[in-house]
């Protein structure tokens, strides 16, 4: 079995090879704020955030925070993520009938699906998600076979699409795959994965958008944010769908597109797994300095390929 693992690089690699102007593209976690707030401002984390940080919000606590993003070592997305965890369930008075309600949720709708969706609908699904030119993610599904599985850490459907272009049937685990589909994990959320108190369903990689279902169920509910220290068993949905896969052993992996962090620890521990027990490790990035640090923290052989194509041309 191929395991194919899918990270934002692969996501801003299908806006690029598009020609989708750079401000429509995929963020990355190191221009996550420039990129989707340009509408939204969560002003009241943001100052307990940089008290938290003991540094000065300023008067304008969401520029100070895009100035320092990419520069100051405790100024980045994810210890943002790891506050707004920590100290966004609160409902402001005056919200108690608001929907969402609490500064958490309101977060996951209006900071990562809202502003997500917008980028997708000006950029790879400006004319339409129907067909939209997803020649990468079409590619590389290509390669994969009836029984292989893919872990695609992104929120948003560009490569299950992709896949559905190159005629594979899609199950979302935890539903049982059979023997001709390929098997699609999304433990940190997805634009189609659609949540209650009670459950949860995929519907079809097609749904998209910040309009919510008349069943009363939201798709930003089961989304887990890049934050520091998160852990699969804080996230109910996440820890099922990883529980199913945990037992993978996979004679080949494929990353395509991540840059590896330590902050997730449950996924770094499975990777390890993973690795040591296939014949060989693809790595997808053009960073040299990212393939390096892959290469320490899985301690296997990794080959790189700078491109979909390199690592397409070395499977032929």
């Amino acid at each position: 079995m191929r395991l194919l693992v899918v990270g934002a690089g692969a996501s801003y690699a299908e806006a690029e090879h598009a020609g989708v102007p750079e401000e429509f593209r995929p963020p990355f976690v190191k221009n996550f704020a420039k990129r989707m707030w340009t509408e939204y401002n969560p002003h009241e984390l943001l100052i307990g955030f940089f008290k938290s940080k003991n540094l000065e919000p300023t008067s304008d606590p969401l520029a100070r925070f895009i100035e320092l993003e990419r520069s100051h070592p405790d100024v980045s997305i994810e210890p943002f993520f790891e506050y707004a965890y920590h100290h966004g369930q609160i409902i402001p008075p005056g919200h108690e009938n608001y929907k969402p309600s609490s500064l958490y949720d309101n977060l996951l709708l209006h900071g990562i699906l809202g502003p997500l969706t917008f980028l997708l609908i000006q950029g790879l699904f400006k004319n339409g998600i129907e067909n939209p030119p997803l020649e990468l993610s079409k590619t590389v599904a290509s390669c994969l076979a009836p029984g292989d599985a893919v872990l695609n850490l992104n929120y948003d459907t560009i490569f299950e699409i992709g896949a559905e272009q190159a005629g594979h049937k899609l199950v979302f685990i935890p539903n049982t795959p059979s023997a001709d589909s390929l098997s699609i994990i999304k433990p940190h959320g997805s634009f189609n994965l659609l949540t209650t108190k009670e459950y949860f369903y995929f519907a079809k990689p097609y749904f998209t958008g910040s309009v919510q279902p008349s069943d009363g169920s939201t798709n930003f509910g089961g989304f887990v944010p890049p934050r520091l220290n998160k852990r699969y068993d804080q996230h109910p949905i996440a820890q099922i769908l990883i529980q199913s896969i945990r037992n993978f052993m996979p004679e080949s992996v494929i990353f395509w597109g991540i840059g590896m962090t330590t902050s997730d620890r449950d996924l770094l521990s499975l990777f390890q797994q993973w690795c040591h027990s296939a014949k060989k490790v693809d790595f997808i990035n053009p960073s040299v300095d990212d393939t390096e640090k892959a290469r320490k923290l899985l301690n296997v052989d990794i080959r790189q390929h700078k491109n979909t194509t390199e690592w397409i041309t070395s499977i032929i």
